[in-house]
């Protein structure tokens, strides 16, 4: 809907049914969020997506599904492909929900990250997750590290130069889980070496020597133990087999385990592009930034590397260390699983060419909100971090899991988390949301990304006092495609589905605040989060998107006949802005729909008519 209202001109009467050409909506649609994978099947959660590099709108999505309660078999990474995302159809519709990854040696897979690879191999996408066998989290049983590849164009994982196990548990001694990927596809590196490198981040999990001291069924989050950070890279550019090219402990010595959250360490990845960053700590083109949570000195570090995809080693810029954090509880109200984990990411884009940003999770107001800390000097010294998402300070009210991508185009930083805003009662309804800047993290907009309103942790998956709902969402960035993300809520009301959408995130002003930016709100000056997604301007009074004569037979219905109100409100149908629904407005549809006549205006800038749209 335009913002200001379209001056009224004589209206020309014509005979219904006399023309057959029917009229869009003359504003932008904003269309519904699409299921990734089935909904309704077992619980879906820890999702990540890519765009293909040169098919636009293409994407694949990984994503974990839960058969059995939690820490117990089977649990399956599942992909799909679309070759139009962001069209408002479900993934499985449009593309293919190809189902189960194969695993590579054990049984039981989980915690996918993925990206697109550049065009310069027949590989299109690189995934990596954790195989593991029945039990989870226990002592003598390992898990390990693999990679897969995808050739793409609705070819599922694993149909390239994979799979490949990048690195093997030891038995009775270790864990190793939440692996972060990333591929160097920044326009303008050279190589590979560099450009068209795969680096993966993960986790390693040290059993201390207390058992499960906690009777938690895990036995790697216990007070005597520890983690190591590993980071491996291919630098082959032919894809993960063989992998890797070259493996190293970032983090040493070991700090202890944040107790009953795991998820707290798990690590980010973000590549410098050609202008690399700023003295003192210059990385150069293709140098990988890698951050992380540490719970014994509650802070964000961050390391570097100026070559990972040569073997050269980490901590030659670091670690450089944020505080403080203060960490969320193991578990939020309503009994979620969450943690303070945090997301990198290297500005490549022309607004603060070489920043380097941090998002992460922080308590320190009481509730759980999304911090924010730049670097303009590679590290050396960091921002005070600001909190980002745009609702009131101290209102209770929780934020977390945040992921960052920034626009290399538009140097746009984009960060999405969950959000509980609009549950101002009990702080338990969940929406997913995204905050935008466009000034290198001056300044930052709120939109809402999922559209099925607040909706209540629901989960089968139960884990200690609480239930598991995930741990973590993705978004991703290209010139291609622009901006789109992942993540999974309990819309359906039994249990967790992924879904995405590409369309919700900021990009301007946001008038009345709501989340919605003016260029998709069907009501810009009204207060309206939770707004009918159907309905694209004033005169779509059956909210099926499109302005055709079905609305004026709804109007003549609604008018003549005492029939239902126009959707999503009355306001719907005061195509002509008089304050009232008469056969004047009905009059002006069909001169707008039959004879090109004017648009119908928007009511909702319009003060004192009494419209109120939901």
């Amino acid at each position: 809907s335009g913002s200001n209202c379209i001056s009224h001109s004589l209206l020309v009467i014509i005979v219904l049914g006399s023309f057959s050409v029917v009229h869009a909506a003359d504003a932008a649609i904003l269309l519904p969020n699409e299921y990734v994978g089935a909904p309704g099947m077992p619980d879906q959660n820890n999702a990540s997506m890519a765009y293909h590099e040169v098919i636009p709108k293409e994407a694949y999505a990984v994503w974990t599904e839960h058969f059995a309660p939690f820490g117990q078999p089977p649990t399956q990474v599942w992909n799909a492909w679309t070759p139009a995302a962001g069209s408002g159809v479900p993934w499985s519709a449009a593309g293919a929900l190809f189902g189960a990854i194969p695993t590579v040696s054990l049984p039981e897979s989980w915690n996918p990250s993925m990206a697109a690879v550049p065009p310069i191999t027949a590989d299109a996408y690189y995934m990596t997750m954790v195989e593991w066998p029945a039990p989870a989290l226990v002592l003598g049983v390992p898990s390990i590290i693999v990679a897969n590849t995808s050739v793409g164009s609705g070819a599922p994982f694993p149909s390239g130069t994979g799979p490949a196990v990048v690195f093997q548990g030891i038995p009775g001694t270790n864990w190793l889980d939440y692996p972060y990927l990333v591929v160097d596809d920044v326009p303008g590196n050279a190589g590979p070496p560099g450009f068209g490198d795969v680096h993966i981040a993960w986790v390693e999990y040290i059993e201390g020597g207390d058992g499960d001291a906690d009777g938690n069924g895990n036995w790697f989050d216990d007070p005597a133990d520890s983690f190591v950070i590993w980071a491996a890279s291919a630098n082959t550019g032919a894809g993960p087999s063989p992998y890797p090219g070259f493996i190293i402990q970032v983090v040493h010595p070991r700090p202890a385990v944040a107790p009953r959250a795991h998820q707290t360490h798990r690590p980010s990845l973000s590549v410098v592009g050609p202008a690399g960053t700023r003295p003192p700590i210059a990385l150069p083109a293709s140098g990988v930034y890698l951050a992380y949570v540490d719970f014994v000195s509650s802070s964000v570090i961050i390391d570097a590397c100026p070559a990972p995809g040569l073997g050269a080693p980490w901590g030659v810029f670091g670690p450089f260390s944020v505080t403080p954090v203060a960490l969320l509880p193991p578990y939020l109200n309503g009994g979620i699983k969450a943690a303070s984990t945090v997301s990198i990411a290297v500005d490549n884009g022309p607004t603060a060419t070489g920043n380097v940003y941090i998002a992460f999770a922080d308590y320190t107001l009481g509730d759980a909100d999304i911090l924010f800390s730049v670097s303009g000097n590679g590290g050396a010294t960091w921002s005070l971090p600001m909190r980002i998402n745009q609702d009131s300070p101290t209102n209770g009210l929780d934020q977390w899991a945040p992921h960052m991508m920034v626009d290399v185009v538009t140097g746009d930083i984009v960060v999405t988390y969950y959000d509980r805003r609009m549950d101002s009662a009990v702080n338990l309804l969940v929406e997913t949301w995204a905050s935008t800047s466009t000034d290198g993290g001056l300044t930052w907009t709120d939109a809402v990304v999922s559209d099925a309103g607040p909706t209540p942790p629901v989960s089968t998956l139960v884990v200690g006092p609480g239930i598991y709902t995930g741990d973590y969402l993705t978004s991703d960035f290209n010139p291609v495609s622009g901006w789109g993300a992942v993540w999974n809520d309990g819309r359906n009301g039994g249990d967790q589905d992924v879904l995405f959408d590409n369309v919700r995130q900021p990009s301007g002003v946001d008038s009345d605040g709501d989340g919605i930016p003016d260029a998709s709100d069907n009501c810009p000056q009204v207060f309206n989060p939770n707004q009918a997604i159907t309905v694209a301007v004033t005169g779509d009074v059956n909210a099926d998107v499109l302005l055709t004569s079905a609305d004026i037979i709804y109007m003549v219905n609604h008018v003549f006949k005492g029939g239902p109100a126009p959707i999503p409100c009355p306001a719907a149908g005061d195509v002509n802005c008089d304050g009232q629904l008469t056969s004047a407005d009905i009059i002006y549809l069909v001169n707008h729909v039959f004879k090109g006549g004017p648009a119908p205006c928007n009511v909702c800038t319009f003060a004192g008519l009494g419209w109120t749209c939901p």
